[in-house]
């Protein structure tokens, strides 16, 4: 099976590979793993409003904070680590159509961080709900679907920063802590033009409890294709930029 991805998709492959073997993915499962340490304390002396606890960590904690900082770690490494090292030239000399490259590192990136951030996600309901985690799936199932639409947004746009500037990982922050958790916050007309909005509106819709979520959030349908749209529009300049990139 393993054979056949090889030669369906070796960027994709190659990528994976990478970066399971590396320590990045131990970054994102560290930073992914902090929303769990104040489960950790919730627990210790937990009310009697689990459910509002646990969408207050994830709405104001996961969503905005951790799910950018911890996509990024291998986001801004799909073609950074490309550059630092000098081996873009021989990657973009392969026979391989560069919005196919652009795609399948893209792809890999999602593939290795949205599984390692929903794992964490999982532990940190358990800890929340215990022995009633059973009875509040729902908060499960809304948080691992808004992590991989997450995950897919951050990582296509993070992608982008990686080939547009030097400092990718820096520029990622930046936008992480300024953009979305800052500004998207206090300035409600920049709120509806943030990741974290399309996001947390994919949260709400597929939780579909009025007493949690947030305000004003998006319809799902149109969530959805706002998150289409910004992946598609990121990997189209990603691809343009890649075939203008000065590789020497």
């Amino acid at each position: 099976m393993s054979g056949l991805w090889w030669r369906i998709a070796p960027i994709f492959m190659l990528t994976v590979k990478q970066f399971t073997g590396g320590k990045a993915v131990r970054a994102v499962f560290g930073l992914a793993m902090i929303p769990a340490l104040f489960a950790v304390i919730y627990r210790i002396n937990p009310d009697a409003r689990p459910r509002r606890s646990y969408d207050d960590l994830f709405v104001d904690l996961l969503l905005p904070t951790i799910l950018p900082l911890a996509t990024l770690v291998l986001a801004t490494a799909t073609f950074g680590d490309e550059i630092e090292d000098r081996t873009l030239p021989y990657l973009v000399l392969k026979p391989i159509s560069r919005i196919r490259i652009v795609f399948e590192k893209a792809l890999a990136a999602i593939a290795v961080s949205a599984p390692v951030i929903g794992i964490c996600v999982t532990i940190t309901w358990l800890l929340i709900f215990a022995g009633d985690a059973l009875d509040n799936t729902d908060m499960l199932w809304a948080s691992l679907v808004a992590v991989l639409v997450g995950v897919s947004l951050y990582t296509c746009v993070f992608q982008l920063i990686s080939l547009l500037i030097r400092r990718a990982i820096l520029a990622s922050i930046i936008y992480s802590l300024v953009w979305e958790t800052v500004l998207g916050r206090f300035i409600a007309g920049l709120r509806y033009l943030s990741i974290r909005h399309i996001v947390s509106s994919v949260y709400t819709s597929v939780l579909d409890d009025p007493r949690l979520g947030i305000d004003n959030a998006f319809g799902s349908g149109a969530a959805i294709i706002a998150a289409a749209v910004v992946c598609l529009i990121a990997i189209v300049i990603s691809t343009w930029r890649l075939r203008n990139i000065n590789i020497e």
